[in-house]
């Protein structure tokens, strides 16, 4: 006599043992989604950084051409440290960026913009770093230059 009960249908070792294999493949899928999310935002606001700082590059340089040699170095080199929250030579951003005051923020936004001056002779060093805040911690992108007489 042969069992006929065996023969039909699924066990339920095979259901679940089918339910476990979907589970992984499901948790898998999720997880490479939120990675690829997580990357896509970083990319995003990295890129942001970036124009941030080619923006003061461009900036600072326009100041040297427009203001004369002379006046942009005398007043560039006031501070070491610049906080940039908007993109003008104002005495109120003579200081180094403090990440927990809002007021220090780029205008509009949650970047940080810090720039580092040094004279070396002639030629002004220029270090701009941009700062920013996303879920998994603090991130900066940095670009460095030389400014000289032309």
């Amino acid at each position: 006599m042969t069992n006929s009960f065996s023969k039909k249908g699924q066990s339920i070792f095979e259901v679940v043992i089918a339910i476990a294999i979907a589970a992984i493949v499901m948790t898998v899928i999720v997880s490479l989604s939120a990675d690829s999310l997580s990357n896509s935002i970083y990319s995003k606001n990295k890129t942001l950084a970036n124009r941030y700082t080619s923006e003061t590059i461009e900036w600072l340089r326009w100041q040297r051409e427009s203001m004369g040699w002379q006046s942009f170095s005398t007043q560039i080199t006031a501070s070491a440290n610049w906080c940039f929250a908007t993109l003008a030579l104002s005495a109120s951003y003579r200081h180094t960026c403090v990440i927990t005051n809002a007021a220090d923020a780029i205008s509009g936004t949650s970047y940080f913009r810090n720039v580092s001056v040094s004279n070396t002779g002639g030629r002004l060093d220029v270090t701009i770093n941009v700062s920013w805040r996303e879920s998994d911690g603090w991130h900066e992108t940095e670009t460095s230059t030389s400014l000289v007489n032309i």
